[in-house]
């Protein structure tokens, strides 16, 4: 079963920075939000985000972020990769990924 889900308020929120090592996940995430009405910013390096945004990444990248932008975070990979981001406050998304697992993640971040 299909659910079509909706972010209240999306003129509340700044771009979404969306930073992968494969540009190709990172295009596919922007796509996914941007479909929602979430506009993005597609980075090639963390350190080029504005303090305040949300940011979809990869394990890697988080040690760029600040404190408050890991509590903004959506952090993308395997289980065991997220291990160390459980104690953060940092929102996690385990691969393998599914609709509803990405759905139920993106709510969450934008729920802050």
């Amino acid at each position: 079963m299909h659910r079509e889900n909706t972010i209240a308020n999306l003129d509340d929120f700044a771009a979404v920075c969306v930073c992968f090592h494969e540009h190709l996940i990172s295009y596919l995430f922007a796509d996914l939000l941007e479909a929602r009405g979430v506009p993005t910013k597609i980075l090639r390096h963390l350190e080029e985000s504005p303090l305040i945004e949300k940011v979809i990444t990869e394990p890697q990248y988080v040690s760029a972020l600040s404190e408050t932008q890991r509590r903004q975070c959506l952090v993308v990979g395997t289980a065991e990769s997220l291990t160390p981001f459980v104690e953060l406050g940092t929102h996690l998304l385990s691969r393998p990924l599914s609709e509803e697992k990405i759905d139920l993640a993106l709510n969450q971040l934008f729920r802050e």
